[in-house]
């Protein structure tokens, strides 16, 4: 046997890591990802590239508020998806 015949090289561990992550995400109970969240989310993606980015300090501090504003409308857009998921149809009840 090899001197590194049973170790994982650090792609193999990186691959494993991820293969969990995205099983634990899948099994995990989370709420559906709305249209709106997930584009509000891409956004805040952007903005905090740009921001790591950026040179100037005031943009790059104008771009992280930017980034914090999408991420808190992101979860509020899921959570108002996730009440109307829960409310009952409208105008479907019986008398």
């Amino acid at each position: 046997m090899g001197a590194g015949g049973c170790r994982k090289t650090r792609a193999t561990k990186l691959k494993v890591l991820r293969y969990s992550r995205a099983r634990a995400a899948k099994t995990s109970v989370r709420p559906v990802m709305t249209t709106r969240a997930e584009h509000l989310r891409q956004l805040a993606r952007k903005c905090a590239l740009k921001a790591a980015a950026a040179k100037d300090l005031a943009m790059k501090a104008s771009l992280r508020q930017e980034h914090k504003q999408l991420l808190m409308l992101a979860e509020q857009a899921e959570k108002d998806e996730q009440n109307r998921m829960e409310l009952p149809p409208r105008g479907l009840t019986k008398r």
